[in-house]
């Protein structure tokens, strides 16, 4: 895994901010991977890296995706 590269305040309030409202969101990655659901969590862990939580229709356990691998959030 690539050293984790701090991402902006303004992606991490938008994301707690449709995780504290329940919205549906489109997460488009870096490598062209695209994910629809609902966030359930935004955490920081011991290391600094960014880390989000994400509820995926159809898919039991939830995705779990680094901060800076986003590119785009839809919601």
């Amino acid at each position: 895994m690539t050293v984790y590269q701090p991402v902006g305040c303004a992606l991490i309030e938008q994301l707690e901010l449709a995780c504290l409202q329940r919205q549906e969101v489109t997460l488009i990655l870096h490598d062209q991977a695209v994910h629809r659901g609902r966030i359930l969590d935004v955490e920081t862990r011991a290391d600094k890296s960014e880390w989000l939580r994400l509820s995926c229709p159809g898919v039991e356990t939830p995705l779990v995706i680094r901060l800076d691998a986003i590119a785009q959030v839809q919601r």
